[in-house]
């Protein structure tokens, strides 16, 4: 519940503007000079902060130069918190939430191994590569879901001369965002799991940030009931603290409680070991 709470919090934090639906304009003040570290579209007529991925493409296709201050926001949250702020300061990730929560037709999904790997693709092609050659916007201009759903429909909705603009360009977004909606009924955090580059980057530095998931190997018996309650469908505990954990502490609440073996931890200096693939495992009798 307390997640769940501080979802709708970072949900309104970022986004206080709400009258601005109405008329559809853009706060354009000082806070918007903030990169936060979740998808949270700069365009939004609510939103108070700007997208790090929004900042990096800008500097990339204008300035031809390292967009130093997006990927220094991201670092920072990245050492504190790792992808901590996809579970509990997302506003995309809270919308995949609800959708696979009050959906009839929801599954549990293990992340598919290969497929995983297409944010790298993502980041590499469409937030670093076309903006510099081709001087677009290539992931907000084409693929990025939040923006369509938080600045793209309501501005086109609010300004008669925006409507007059629609090509297929905004179908298409409008097409993808629909796609991640409905699948998102079925698996959880679709978004998340294969495309967001946010949660790449953040993912980076799982196992080195402040806040980590703690096992105790001494009592973990590897009994596979963290894994069932995992959102982002892992192969816990293996993957704990891996680059798509989200850090939600799904797991912890999902360990037995005669075993207890997983815990949070929020300390500097102490990285987590890398996963013991190979290590035989007990199993519960």
């Amino acid at each position: 519940m307390r997640r769940w709470l501080a979802q709708f919090l970072f949900l309104f934090i970022q986004n206080p503007f709400i009258q601005n639906f109405l008329t559809g304009t853009i706060y354009r003040g000082p806070a918007k000079m903030v990169c936060t570290g979740t998808l949270n579209c700069y365009s939004c007529p609510a939103a108070l902060f700007s997208c790090p991925i929004g900042t990096m493409q800008f500097i990339i296709e204008y300035a031809k130069m390292v967009p130093t201050y997006a990927i220094g926001s991201l670092a920072i949250f990245g050492t504190l918190f790792g992808r901590g702020p996809c579970a509990y300061a997302c506003p995309f990730g809270l919308l995949q939430d609800l959708l696979h929560r009050f959906s009839p037709f929801r599954a549990q999904v293990r992340i598919v191994p290969w497929v995983r790997q297409a944010k790298w693709l993502v980041f590499a092609l469409f937030v670093v590569i076309v903006p510099y050659w081709k001087e677009i916007p290539a992931f907000c201009a084409w693929i990025c879901p939040a923006g369509t759903l938080q600045a793209g429909i309501p501005i086109v909705l609010a300004n008669d001369s925006f409507r007059s603009g629609i090509g297929l360009t905004f179908a298409w977004k409008v097409l993808l965002l629909a796609v991640i909606v409905i699948y998102a009924m079925r698996e959880q955090r679709p978004f998340c799991r294969y495309i967001c580059p946010i949660g790449l980057f953040l993912g980076l530095f799982n196992r080195i940030s402040m806040l980590r998931i703690a096992r105790d190997r001494n009592t973990c018996i590897s009994c596979g009931m963290c894994g069932r309650q995992c959102p982002m469908g892992l192969e816990l505990p293996r993957e704990i603290n891996a680059l798509d954990c989200i850090k939600c502490g799904a797991c912890i609440k999902g360990c037995p409680p005669k075993i207890r073996a997983l815990s949070w931890k929020f300390t500097p200096f102490d990285a987590e070991p890398a996963p013991d693939e190979g290590r035989t495992v007990r199993t519960q009798n």
